[in-house]
């Protein structure tokens, strides 16, 4: 997993990499505040299989955007769903592709 987050949500983000940690999922994130779009390229080069991305709205409304790095599909969920969905997800191989 790799954590993208916006600058006013560092605090939440550190907690939820945590949170996946414990849960025994490999996570990293920027570590110098970075635009999107950097932390979108460093999140490719850092091999993840997954993106949490967490900005100001879903940080308003409790949610966390999962993004699969290899097929780019997304989806929206609860944070509270977070390690459930990602159990979910391995297996069944991933996110599809939104048409």
């Amino acid at each position: 997993l790799f954590v993208i987050a916006g600058d006013e949500v560092q605090a939440e983000a550190l907690a939820l990499a945590s949170r996946a940690r414990k849960g025994g999922f490999a996570t990293s994130y920027s570590l110098k505040q970075a635009g999107f779009g950097k932390q979108f390229k460093e999140a490719g080069k850092s091999g993840a299989r997954y993106a949490l991305i967490l900005g100001e709205d879903e940080s308003a409304e409790g949610m966390v955007t999962i993004k699969d790095l290899r097929s780019g599909g997304e989806e929206k969920i609860k944070q509270s769903d977070l390690l459930a969905q990602l159990d979910e997800m391995d297996k069944e191989g991933g996110i599809s592709p939104t048409e």
